[in-house]
């Protein structure tokens, strides 16, 4: 935020800057905001070329109902609804200004507040002060009845140092080698499921299973068991080696993760229903998938059979095989859990899904892997302020599934440990929503750490507005990824919401070697340092 400015100490960032160097410490900071904006009078001819540092007199002011020079929210929305107003965001420095008249007007809008908010709650400071809230457009005038527009965004945007609460399920501890592979049936209300890609025999992402942080990990979730038209699960053959040395390990070292299998449905909408019909045949299946390889639970990833047509199919399936699983645990063993994995992009649950059967599950996991797009984006953005347009984001997904009835409880969002790579079509401008090439190619965070110690790199910054983090090339490369950063606030924003947890996708394309020197697992390690436990 503080770049383009002659002495950057007159920022938010060079001031609090130099007083965590003189000794003060971040959570004893408050950073202060305003409400009230600050109007001056333009000393120039042609307005329209006026920039940040024009000449303007302080004492020549609009006359309004405040003092002179003090404008509020109100005022502000007024100025921009003329059409001779210029209006300009500041990218670089996280302000907005304009220009009405001869008068240049600097303020703080919904934009600018939810950048700095979330700069200070990522950067570990004790908190925001808003001043001036009596210019907070109060009385709902402009716009109108949107009262405190300023002072909702950083009740929205604000995360705060708390942890999630462990809690205790009633179940007895597993005695079984096999069923659970844990000892106890203890279980965290936040969830981290950690996915798990078993390698190929080419070698492509090989994380062995001794090298899994295991105690970091709620759930070790195994990526993919593909269930077919005659009803069979399989591994591909390449995986084998890799799905027995895992089993075998998490046997012999019995700990507190469960192992569970994502289930991917390959078959058509007709089969599906054909196979979920036969409800003996079908929990069969499951449950000698489960034992073979001692799974806790299953994750089913069927988005494209489960529609309105297969909707009631499959609640009653779900329903079914819930109660086969209470009827065939044992006395000293966990109860086996169903979740469910569902894409971002999926607004209208009803649609496709009985939202009291997805209730009854252990968790909704939103998938949020990106699809190819004809623009620069963010990988995986939490909010949708400041990108432009219309987005499909955390926020907006959670909130339209609890409208919908969604228990929070059992939502868990997924975070990626991957980065996406595109191709800029422009070699002059390498900002978000630039055009590019059709192609989207993912990189794993250890790539990602190779490509920065490049000197190709030309620019790296986070979007703080929306928690994402970008990197631009001289190659005209765009590469989007998470950071312990925007992990960390995304912890702590689900732990706020009172969501089921988070899920990182997948442990295979973390920097489990520490290319990047930061220490193995960085996104995981973020994770478990924000949740804690109290």
């Amino acid at each position: 935020m503080a770049e383009d400015l002659i002495d950057i100490r007159m920022t938010i960032e060079g001031f609090t800057s130099e007083l965590v160097k003189r000794g003060v410490p971040k959570e004893k900071l408050i950073v202060g905001l305003s409400a009230e904006a600050m109007g001056m009078h333009l000393m120039v001819g042609e307005r329209r070329e006026t920039e940040i540092g024009a000449p303007s007199s302080p004492f020549d002011h609009v006359k309004r109902r405040n003092m002179p020079g003090v404008v509020s929210q109100s005022d502000v929305c007024l100025s921009l609804e003329k059409n001779s107003t210029i209006s300009t965001f500041h990218p670089k420095i996280g302000v907005p200004y304009l220009i009405d008249g001869f008068e240049f007007i600097a303020y703080d809008d919904v934009h600018s507040i939810q950048l700095k908010t979330i700069w200070t709650s990522m950067n570990g400071y004790g908190g925001i002060a808003l001043f001036g809230v009596e210019m907070d457009n109060v009385d709902g005038e402009c716009p109108k009845r949107e009262p405190y527009p300023l002072l909702k965004t950083i009740v929205g945007a604000q995360i705060c140092e708390v942890c999630a609460k462990q809690k205790i399920r009633d179940d007895q501890n597993s005695s079984s080698p096999l069923a659970s592979s844990v000892n106890s049936c203890t279980e965290s209300s936040f969830q981290v499921l950690c996915g798990y890609r078993l390698a190929k025999e080419d070698g492509t992402e090989p994380l062995e299973a001794n090298m899994i942080p295991y105690q970091k990990c709620t759930e070790i979730v195994v990526e993919e068991a593909i269930w077919n038209a005659d009803g069979e699960l399989r591994y591909e053959e390449s995986a084998q080696d890799s799905l027995r040395d895992l089993v075998q390990f998490h046997t012999q070292h019995q700990n507190n993760s469960k192992l569970v299998s994502a289930i991917r449905c390959n078959m058509t909408e007709q089969e599906f229903i054909n196979f979920i019909g036969d409800n003996e045949r079908f929990v069969e299946k499951i449950l000698s998938h489960m034992n073979l390889f001692g799974y806790s639970g299953i994750e089913f990833r069927c988005k494209d059979v489960i529609t309105a047509a297969t909707n009631s199919a499959f609640s009653s399936m779900l329903e079914n095989l819930q109660s086969n699983f209470k009827t065939a645990k044992s006395s000293n063993e966990c109860k086996k859990t169903v979740g469910i994995r569902i894409p971002a992009h999926m607004n209208n649950l009803k649609s496709s899904y009985n939202i009291s059967a997805l209730n009854k599950l252990h968790s909704i996991v939103i998938d949020s892997f990106p699809s190819p797009s004809n623009i620069s984006e963010l990988l995986n953005p939490l909010f949708g302020v400041g990108l432009g347009g219309e987005f499909v984001t955390l926020d907006s997904t959670i909130k339209n599934w609890i409208i919908e009835g969604v228990d929070p409880r059992k939502i868990v969002f997924s975070i990626p440990a991957y980065g996406i790579w595109q191709q800029l079509k422009n070699t002059s401008n390498h900002d978000l929503g630039e055009p590019v090439e059709d192609a989207i190619d993912l990189m794993t965070q250890e790539l990602l750490y190779k490509k920065f110690k490049q000197l190709g790199i030309a620019d790296r910054r986070f979007v703080y507005e929306a928690v994402g983090a970008y990197a631009t090339t001289i190659d005209d490369e765009f590469l989007s990824y998470e950071t312990p950063e925007t992990v960390g606030y995304k912890v702590k924003y689900a732990i706020r919401e009172n969501l089921g947890g988070v899920a990182i996708d997948s442990l295979n394309q973390e920097d489990f070697n520490n290319v990047g020197q930061t220490g193995p697992f960085p996104l995981l390690e973020a994770i478990d340092l924000n949740k804690c436990f109290v």
